[in-house]
């Protein structure tokens, strides 16, 4: 190890191993199962209902509270099962179970599709919220929260 500033250690970065290994992508898995308590909030409700088909980003779990967050489908395929699952977190919480068609295909988002300069505050807000953005700490705190929250001399 070396030291990089007073009390501090660079640890070694143990790149040997995978060095001169390539950068593939990993195989759909054949199903997800997708909670829907994502954050320190309120659990999202499930919009989806058992033997819906789905594309990938899709909505699958809105909210009304404020702390909270939406949760989107991770593969496209069908729902084969909406139930209370293990949350290595949370603990118990309902789940969106997906099997996956083996297409990945995206559903078509179009909220975002104007110039950021052409965009209020509120609206990028929204596409925020909308799309379900959270922070990536521990908590995965609802981000459109934060900016809501965050002072401004424009009123949201």
């Amino acid at each position: 190890m070396i030291k990089t500033f007073s009390g501090g250690v660079h640890p070694d970065t143990s790149k040997e191993p995978t060095v001169d290994k390539r950068i593939s992508s990993a195989p759909l898995p054949k199903r997800v199962s997708i909670p829907l308590l994502q954050n320190t909030g309120n659990p999202a409700k499930a919009r989806v209902k058992v033997g819906d088909t789905l594309l990938k980003g899709q909505l699958i779990g809105d909210t009304e509270s404020f702390i909270s967050s939406r949760v989107h489908a991770s593969i496209s395929g069908k729902v084969i099962a909406i139930e209370e699952y293990i949350n290595p977190i949370y603990g118990k919480t309902e789940c969106v179970f997906i099997e996956s068609d083996g297409k990945d295909t995206p559903y078509p988002y179009t909220a975002g599709s104007k110039p950021i300069k052409d965009l209020s505050r509120k609206n990028i807000i929204d596409i925020i919220k909308d799309a379900g953005i959270v922070g990536l700490g521990g908590a995965a705190f609802p981000t459109h929260v934060k900016l809501i929250e965050a002072k401004t001399s424009e009123k949201y």
